[in-house]
């Protein structure tokens, strides 16, 4: 088997990592090669540990190297132990440990041989310490003075070229993706569980172009990086993270089939950055970030969110005979307060009654982030009050209310189950798309769906010229200008009331038929809702 640079084997089988010295260097400490053991058999095993200390060893092999074209009685040797971190034995020996990114020597004879070979690398650290790619000809170390050996240090200066050309990128900590990707997902433990799983989901995506998660994550490329954005474009829309090939298959294959849209490829690549950044700042990477800035796809108009609903297909939705023929409470209510609110799916899902409230005289609903009652909101800007139109109670809002109180629940919609991510929402997202939206034909992905309701809010607010900042706060979006961000608070209920009530009253929308008839759900809540236990 053709062995990967760096490694051997021994005679039982067990990997080991070496290096070989350029005859200057190995004269200089006694020994022509460093070897160590990596304590597997296993190939890929061993490839990966060859890497680390590949991006430990090499650098010091060139320094070391460099000291051949220094000259010894230009250094102050007063320091030279601390700063290069070497630890002198007795007698002779000068240890050097590897876990450090260090050699071991048990020579050589000439203690002032070796004393000038590192004060000599300690003299060059600096240049050595330049960004190759920043260094230009003037920059470059010296030619070797010219002594009595001339043919030993032009050998020594070409095999310290060969070195630098060979030399991986270093970084202190170096990992595997799969390492990586946990110390992330760990970093981020704090965020949404939705946007925890979503994070996962697009990592995924990034170890498998890459080329598996065993992968060093500081040997990525710029060119890799640049075939992994290429490459998005190219991965079926069905796939998931484990059945996608690496970015360099995907390149070379040729389908037909559905792929990733231009938003969800945009989407990857921001999170590939934003891995990456956090990446480079904990030292895993060297760096630069070859995602940040990479381009990202234009989107068509499918791509462009959800669509406000026009008046026609507000009148269709709100129809009074299909709201008379409704058999849940979220199917009900769920488009009610959508409209009247502009509220988030999962922000109208989690309501408990707790967060009915009156303030001043003013009935209001509390979009709350409390993870250990049950709620959560997007960001911080997404918490705040928002006034309940009185349409609502003209419906028959309070009597529902009222009926879940008397059954004992604590929860807008009991029957309404918490999934893996704490939401509520998917069944009342899916049953308004899927059955309400498709059996009257408005219902389009992405573009016609429950989240059109904020887009409706939006729009009459805008109609109205209600100003930025009172839609910005109704919506509980962050707002836009320093001003607004740092020195006004949140409006008060009443002000955002008499601001955006007016532009929400849907005059247009005949809603005298639809009505809540007290009682109307107790006897399916009470026989299939869970209590609070």
């Amino acid at each position: 088997m053709l062995l990967a640079s760096h490694l051997a084997r021994s005679r039982h089988g067990v990997f080991q990592f070496r290096v070989v010295l350029p005859d200057a260097l190995a004269l200089a400490i006694g020994q022509k090669e460093i070897r160590r053991s990596l304590g597997t058999r296993e190939p890929e095993v061993a490839r990966l540990a060859a890497y680390g200390l590949s991006a430990k060893i090499i650098p010091l092999v060139r320094s070391l190297s460099s000291a051949m074209a220094s000259n010894p009685k230009d250094i102050d040797p007063d320091n030279i132990w601390e700063t290069l971190n070497i630890v002198g034995n007795t007698g002779k020996r000068y240890e050097l440990d590897l876990q450090r990114g260090i050699m071991k020597a048990d020579g050589p004879d000439d203690h002032a041989r070796m004393m000038e070979a590192i004060a000599a690398a300690k003299a060059l650290n600096a240049v050595m310490d330049v960004p190759r790619r920043q260094m230009s000809p003037i920059d470059a170390p010296p030619p070797p003075p010219a002594t009595s050996n001339d043919a030993a240090q032009a050998r020594a200066q070409r095999e310290r070229a060969i070195f630098e050309s060979a030399a991986l990128p270093t970084v202190s900590r170096p990992q595997t993706i799969d390492e990586a990707i946990k110390g992330f997902l760990t970093f981020k433990k704090h965020t949404a569980p939705g946007t925890q799983v979503m994070y996962g989901r697009r990592l995924k995506v990034f170890k498998a172009l890459a080329g598996g998660g065993r992968r060093m994550l500081h040997l990525l490329t710029e060119q890799q990086a640049l075939d992994m954005v290429a490459a998005l474009s190219l991965i079926p829309s069905h796939a998931r993270g484990r059945e996608i090939p690496s970015a360099a298959e995907l390149l070379k294959s040729t389908h037909e089939e559905k792929t990733l849209g231009s938003g969800t490829i945009g989407d990857h690549i921001t999170q590939f950055a934003a891995f990456l950044e956090w990446a480079i700042r904990s030292k895993h990477h060297p760096g630069p970030n070859h995602f940040k800035g990479a381009p990202k796809p234009g989107g068509g108009t499918a791509e462009g969110g959800a669509d406000a609903f026009t008046v026609g297909e507000l009148e269709k939705i709100f129809d009074p005979a299909l709201f008379a023929s409704m058999s849940r409470p979220h199917r009900f209510w769920g488009p009610i307060l959508g409209l009247f609110t502009g509220a988030r799916s999962n922000e109208l899902a989690q309501l408990r009654l707790v967060d009915f409230v009156d303030e001043g005289g003013l009935k209001c609903i509390q979009i709350t982030h409390d993870p250990a009652g049950g709620t959560r909101t997007k960001n911080a800007a997404s918490k705040r009050t928002l006034p309940l139109h009185p349409k609502l109670f003209e419906i028959g809002l309070q009597d529902y209310l009222d009926d879940l109180k008397a059954l004992g629940f604590d929860e807008l919609f009991p029957n309404l189950p918490i999934d893996k991510q704490g939401k509520r929402e998917k069944y009342l997202s899916r049953d308004f798309n899927e059955l309400h939206l498709k059996n009257l034909g408005i219902w389009k992905p992405r573009q016609k769906v429950f989240h059109s309701f904020r887009d409706t809010a939006t729009q009459a607010m805008t109609d109205a010229e209600v100003k930025d900042f009172f839609i910005d706060s109704w919506l509980g979006h962050s707002t836009k200008t320093i001003t607004d961000k740092h020195y006004r608070r949140k409006p008060l209920p009443q002000r955002l009331a008499a601001a955006c009530l007016p532009a929400l009253g849907f005059e247009f929308l005949n809603l005298d038929g639809i009505r809540y008839e007290k009682g109307r759900w107790n006897v399916w809540l009470a026989r299939f809702a869970k209590k609070p236990e």
